[in-house]
C-alpha cells in the first residue's frame, strides 16, 4: 500500500466510524475476487501500522480503522461475523486503555461470548472427550475455545457483572477444548 494510502488511512482514523465507513463502501471493488483481498490487505494494513505507530495517538487513529474496516466487512460478508468478534476482541485487548471510547469490553465480549453456539452445559461435557465428536462437534468447541481465547484478556476491563460470571466460567472450560 502505498504510503499516502497509510497517511489517509491514518487521517480516516480521526473522523470517526461513519465516515470511515462511507469512504470504504465508496472505495471497495465490485464483486469478484479481488473484493475479500481489498478488505483483507487494508485491515492487515491498518492492524501493521497499529502494532508500529511511534505514538498513542496514530495507534488508536489506526485501531478507529481495523474496527470500522472489520465491521464493515462483516457487513458486506467479506468477513465471518466470528472472525470479526475475534479480530475486535484482539485488537481491544491489545490497545488497553487506549481503546477505551473506542470499544466497550461489555459489547466486545458480549458479541463473541454470543458466537459460541454451544451451550455452556453441552461444551463442558463434550470437551471431556472431544476426539469421540464428528467434525462439526469439534470444530463448534474449537469455535467456542477461539472466541474464549480472544476475549479472556478483556476480563479485567468487564463491568457487567453477569457477563463477567460468564466469560469466567468460559475461560476455565478453556484449556479442556479442542
Amino acid at each position: 500500500m502505498p504510503t499516502d494510502d497509510v497517511e489517509r488511512l491514518k487521517g480516516l482514523g480521526v473522523k470517526g466510524q461513519g465516515e470511515i465507513r462511507r469512504w470504504l463502501r465508496e472505495k471497495q471493488p465490485d464483486r469478484g475476487s479481488g473484493r475479500a483481498f481489498w478488505w483483507e490487505s487494508l485491515a492487515t494494513r491498518a492492524l501493521h501500522e497499529v502494532y508500529h505507530a511511534g505514538n498513542d495517538e496514530d495507534r488508536r487513529a489506526y485501531a478507529s480503522v481495523v474496527k470500522a474496516v472489520t465491521d464493515e466487512a462483516v457487513e458486506v460478508t467479506v468477513l465471518s461475523p466470528v472472525d470479526g468478534a475475534i479480530r475486535i476482541a484482539k485488537l481491544a485487548a491489545v490497545l488497553g486503555e487506549q481503546g477505551r471510547g473506542l470499544f466497550d469490553a461489555n459489547e466486545v465480549v458480549k458479541e463473541c461470548l454470543s458466537y459460541i453456539g454451544v451451550p455452556f452445559d453441552v461444551a463442558a461435557t463434550q470437551a471431556s472427550d472431544w476426539r469421540a465428536l464428528p467434525l462439526p462437534g469439534i470444530l463448534a468447541l474449537r469455535r467456542a475455545k477461539n472466541l474464549i481465547s480472544a476475549s479472556s484478556p478483556l476480563r479485567d476491563r468487564v463491568t457487567d457483572a453477569g457477563l463477567l460470571a460468564d466469560l469466567t466460567r468460559w475461560a476455565a472450560l478453556r484449556d479442556q477444548l479442542p
